[in-house]
């Protein structure tokens, strides 16, 4: 039995997220598609991170066993045939055989992008949060800097688990600014559900003025589920890469 890791990239405008969710469409249950398709095999695909409805990836991390005897280097060419054109493989290899895509990884990043203009724009308007009104990106910076470093990150998200801890590490919280997109990129050990989102809509505040460093502060030092508002839109949101260790790389 094989563990086939694969990276994949997808827009996540039509579907209802990343996980198998009951009568709805998935990323998962495409991929699953795919493989029966291909290969005639069904399987559970893994991923290592669960991607709300709208929100998309550019370096998502999935895994499933198999006993296909497709080389590796062919499975993306096969997989792809058989996807949707808003869903792409990027790569595949072999993994080890413990290897899990969620529980191995040890950084994830999410990327999330704004775009300053009065104007919508057809073509973008499901991969940004356009906004009329200028961010000032020093201000965003000064209240992200409470955020950077192991935090009880409650006010901001919802542990997958009722009784799950809310203690994140964040490494680090990035705000640059190229042309007319603002650009906010964020590393941690893991996230809390709707963690990334809340914390893009706290600094779009602080950009606009409407919060400061001190009200960022107080979220995180007395920690009050749901506090921090408002959140962004999913579709600013990317997730970008997932890090593992080298004992989880190919074999």
């Amino acid at each position: 039995m094989r563990n086939i890791r694969l990276t994949v990239a997808y827009s996540g405008a039509e579907y209802a997220g990343c996980q198998r969710q009951r009568d709805e469409d998935t990323i998962q249950s495409r991929l699953e598609e795919a493989v029966l398709r291909a290969t005639g095999e069904s399987v559970n695909v893994v991923g290592a991170g669960r991607t709300d409805a709208g929100v998309h990836a550019t370096g998502q991390v999935v895994s499933y066993r198999s006993e296909t005897t497709i080389p590796i280097g062919r499975i993306p060419h096969a997989l792809n045939g058989a996807l949707p054109p808003d869903i792409a493989v990027v790569e595949a290899m072999e993994a080890p055989e413990a290897f899990h895509p969620r529980y191995d990884a040890i950084a994830r990043c999410y990327k999330y992008a704004i775009e300053e203009s009065p104007r919508r724009n057809a073509f973008r308007e499901r991969y940004v949060w356009r906004v009329e009104h200028p961010l000032n990106v020093a201000k965003m910076r000064e209240a992200a800097e409470p955020l950077i470093g192991q935090r009880d990150f409650g006010s901001f998200g919802a542990p997958m688990h009722d009784e799950g801890s809310t203690v994140r590490t964040v490494f680090d919280l990035r705000i640059g600014r190229r042309e007319r997109i603002v650009h906010v990129t964020i590393w941690a050990d893991a996230f809390l559900r709707g963690m990334v989102r809340t914390v893009v809509g706290v600094l779009a505040d602080a950009g606009w003025g409407r919060l400061h460093r001190e009200d960022v502060e107080q979220w995180v030092e007395v920690v009050c589920r749901g506090a921090a508002r408002p959140k962004a839109p999913a579709g600013g949101l990317y997730l970008a890469c997932v890090r593992y260790g080298p004992e989880s790389m190919s074999r």
